[in-house]
């Protein structure tokens, strides 16, 4: 809009302030006498009220008309710049995603290296205490000792799952899931996660459809999340867990955060809490990030959850605001098919040993030394290699024909997949068990996607280990 008026029409056009927004009129009311003094004046901001009531964001630029040495009026330009105001809103939420972003791939990048290292010696830790724990006496005291070393590898291994999955490098297993039954499934466990002062409610379609990502990964985010809105409920309240089907169509806006442009399943988990302002909103996810007080929390339970639906093909997206709690809105793509039958955990019975020989490759010594000391304790013949080539060497100079390779996924110059496929030349058919720590390699995606069945995740136990030597035999 172009303003051009005489001092006369100037005033009585502009004599009401009321044109301009309240925090607005003392300024306009200076810049405008100034520009009326005859001073030069630059472009400014400032709000204008539309007929309703609402604001409107403009530029303007005011100078005076000059004639005879005297100002006889004013001239100026005004631009409406709602949209630029809006797309730059939009911008900084794009650079506040992207930083974090970011800085998760950084710090995952660095957790990733050092959860797959600590893997291996968990393994160990584990694999050496339950070997321990095979040999002493029941009533021997040294067990409660050994039991407290195999505590905390476990809970050890936690962090280092936590490390992985908000890296994005975690191991995982993705099938046909149905999150309702899945949730049924956990609802005992979330009920004694909560507090008595705290209501959990359930709101479920029935008729959601399916998603394909890992069932263990799906878990470990409902229940961080159930955990972060108790925690955000110190004198109690509710927290609700829904699901719902949302359908993409030419009309529907997607969420700037979601990278999902398909049809999807919606998960929420809401809070009735102290809620978070927008500050505390736009760091939730920085990994060590965290509002509890000091150790109450390690800051990666929502930084976790990050990583594990990033991992999964799905978006997250937090709406709150102080004082009235809090809603995570996860979304995933709608998956067309049937969900897979989980195999239950394989009995007692299962875990017998046999006379078997076994081939063990494995570049970390100490993990290598566990594997066979287990598989030799339920009767195995285990022969080890610290290498692919000195595996080929092994196979070359003996006349032992080998009923079953174990071998690392991730190893120096020949990798595990390759020393299957060098081996099967001269065994085909041989029953190959894969063992890693972390997917953050194309190679170990390319072994879950094509041999998801014949995997082992690190840290393993020596019964676990057994059980599934003796399921690749049998089969």
């Amino acid at each position: 809009q172009v303003l051009d008026c005489d001092r006369e029409a100037f005033n009585r056009r502009f004599a009401d302030k009321s044109l301009f927004a309240e925090p607005d009129r003392a300024r306009v009311t200076k810049d405008l006498a100034s520009a009326l003094s005859g001073k030069q004046l630059g472009s400014a901001e400032y709000e204008v009220l539309r007929q309703d009531g609402t604001s409107l964001p403009i530029i303007a630029r005011f100078a005076a008309v000059i004639h005879e040495e005297k100002v006889d009026g004013l001239r100026g330009l005004m631009f409406d710049i709602s949209e630029t105001k809006k797309a730059q809103r939009e911008l900084a939420k794009k650079e506040a995603q992207l930083a974090v972003s970011q800085k998760l791939e950084a710090i995952g990048a660095l957790a990733g290296g050092v959860a797959h290292d600590f893997n291996n010696m968990l393994t160990a830790i584990a694999g050496y205490s339950e070997l321990g724990l095979f040999e002493l006496h029941p009533s021997d005291p040294v067990r409660n000792y050994i039991k407290g070393i195999a505590h905390a590898a476990d809970r050890a291994s936690v962090l280092t799952r936590q490390l992985l999955a908000f890296g994005c490098r975690q191991v995982f297993n993705p099938q046909v899931l149905d999150l309702n039954e899945l949730i049924h499934g956990i609802e005992r466990m979330l009920a004694r996660l909560i507090r008595e002062d705290i209501t959990l409610d359930f709101k479920l379609d029935p008729k959601l459809r399916y998603v394909f990502s890992d069932e263990g990964q799906m878990e470990q985010v409902i229940m961080n999340l159930v955990i972060n809105a108790r925690d955000a409920m110190p004198d109690g309240g509710t927290i609700t867990v829904s699901t719902k089907n949302e359908t993409v169509d030419g009309d529907t806006v997607l969420s700037s955060a979601a990278d999902v442009t398909s049809d999807r399943v919606l998960l929420s988990v809401s809070d009735t809490g102290s809620g978070m302002d927008q500050d505390t909103v736009t760091r939730i996810f920085e990994p060590f990030f965290t509002t509890k007080k000091s150790g109450q929390g390690t800051g990666l339970g929502l930084s976790t959850v990050y990583g594990i639906i990033k991992q999964n093909n799905g978006s997250i997206e937090v709406t709150s605001a102080p004082g009235k709690g809090s809603t995570f809105d996860v979304r995933f793509p709608q998956f067309e098919g049937k969900p897979s039958i989980t195999p239950s955990q394989m009995p007692d019975a299962a875990f017998i040993g046999g006379d078997e020989t076994i081939l063990i490759v494995e570049d970390e010594a100490m993990l290598r030394e566990v594997i066979v000391q287990s598989l030799r304790l339920y009767g195995y013949n285990a022969l080890e290699a610290p290498t692919a080539g000195d595996a080929i060497l092994l196979l070359e100079e003996m006349n032992q024909k080998i009923d079953l390779l174990i071998t690392d996924i991730v190893m120096p110059r020949i990798s595990g997949p390759e020393l299957a496929k060098r081996i099967a030349d001269t065994v085909p058919d041989l029953p190959i068990l894969f063992i890693s720590g972390y997917s953050d390699e194309p190679i170990v995606k390319e072994v879950l996607a094509a041999h998801a069945e014949r995997f082992l995740n690190k840290p393993f136990s020596p019964r676990l280990l057994v059980a599934k030597v003796r399921e690749l035999i049998n089969s």
